[in-house]
């Protein structure tokens, strides 16, 4: 039991910054298939939240649509970080 503990935090931690990297490379391929650039790292944090929390509520919203509780499906376009 006192390994598992541990191990179980290398675990997550492991696929925390897996998550992470997967991420960036949306981020980085979202970028470059509607030619964004941002003045500064400000701007870019900024609209990189925006752009998470954008695809979170995509996610969200398709998982209700395959419950059937809409009737339509969303997706990401070159607004998605506005």
């Amino acid at each position: 039991m006192k390994c598992l503990i541990p191990l179980l935090m290398v675990v997550t931690a492991c696929y925390s910054l897996s998550l992470q990297h997967v991420f960036r490379d949306e981020w980085t391929q979202f970028k470059l298939k509607y030619g964004k650039y941002y003045e500064n790292n400000f701007e870019e944090e900024f609209r990189m939240k925006v752009f998470l929390e954008t695809k979170e509520k995509v996610a969200k919203h398709n998982a209700e649509y395959e419950l059937g509780l809409h009737t339509y499906t969303l997706g990401i376009n070159r607004f998605a970080d506005q």
